[in-house]
């Protein structure tokens, strides 16, 4: 059996995010997955500089470098031997990416690699897939990002159908979401409704997801273990909907950056169950960092 220590870093939309793993290799091929570490860093690329515009100020970017600089020294201290650096949507439709490119590279010597959406959704949902293990239904998967939600539906580890949308909680609260891109989701999760050969299983993994199952645990006594349901999100939307302007981090026990996208998160996660038939959402704590440990093309060190 090998191990290696392994680091992922996913730059997204909302927050940058670090994790550290052993990662265990055995014979047969299969591997074991034990994270060590995992941190948030709230730097929200998403929040483009000027009105109209995809240009990243040179602030966020000094933010992300200074974090970036930070994950190397804590990968020299977890003798990481292997890892990877991904950019999501905010980086990849940013006017600005090849220059912050080239200047990341320059300043920390991470190369990232800008995921397209189609890799971004394929990577965490076949990572969801490998620990349900649902050989016996379809699973649909929906990932609710910053900047896009990506549905996919699996047969086993087969991808069936997925897509990524222009659908992202910034987005939301950019108003940059126009009518054309909800009626793209709701053709496509008509698409979905059709394969009716086998039940369907939904799961549901990101920032956004994890905040509303942890509020509706915390304010709405909900007793289920991993499980969210259109009516728990009805609830959650007239308690948070009923806080003040500007007291909404502090009485929701959250950070601003979180506080601020609840409630577009629960609108498109609401969107989507209303139109499935299937009204109940297994929550999983699986994001794509955990997905690049096992799916990912780490980079080996020197």
């Amino acid at each position: 059996m090998r191990k290696d220590v392994c680091a992922a870093i996913d730059i997204g939309t909302n927050a940058v995010r670090f994790s550290v793993a052993d990662v265990y290799q055995e014979k047969s091929g299969k591997k074991k997955v034990s994270r060590q570490v995992f941190l948030r860093v709230p730097i929200r690329l998403g929040a483009y500089k000027g009105e109209g515009k995809s240009e990243i100020s040179d602030y966020l970017v000094g933010q992300l470098i200074k974090s970036l600089k930070s994950f190397r020294l804590l990968m020299d201290i977890f003798q990481v031997t292997s890892y990877e650096v991904v950019a999501t949507s905010a980086l990849r439709e940013a006017s600005n990416r090849f220059l912050i490119l080239t200047r990341v590279f320059h300043e920390t010597e991470f190369r990232i690699k800008l995921l397209s959406d189609q890799q971004e959704a394929k990577i965490t949902a076949q990572a969801v897939a490998s620990k349900l293990n649902l050989s016996s239904n379809y699973l649909l998967h929906i990932d609710i990002g910053g900047g896009s939600t990506e549905l996919t539906l699996l047969d086993g580890d087969n991808i069936l159908l997925a897509q990524s949308f222009q659908i992202g909680t910034v987005r939301l609260l950019q108003n940059q979401v126009g009518a054309a891109q909800w009626e793209k989701l709701r053709d496509f999760i008509h698409q979905i409704v059709l394969h009716k050969n086998k039940s369907m299983v939904i799961s549901g993994s990101g920032g956004a997801i994890d905040t509303i199952f942890c509020l509706v645990k915390k304010f709405a006594q909900h007793k289920k273990t991993n499980q969210l349901e259109t009516d728990d999100l009805s609830s959650l939307k007239h308690l948070v909907a009923k806080q003040e302007k500007g007291t909404l981090a502090y009485n929701l026990d959250l950070s601003e950056d979180r506080a601020d996208v609840v409630l577009p998160a629960i609108d498109i996660l609401g969107f989507c169950l209303n139109e499935l038939p299937v009204k109940t959402l297994l929550v999983v704590d699986i994001g794509l960092a955990d997905g690049l440990m096992d799916f990912g093309e780490n980079k080996h060190f020197g």
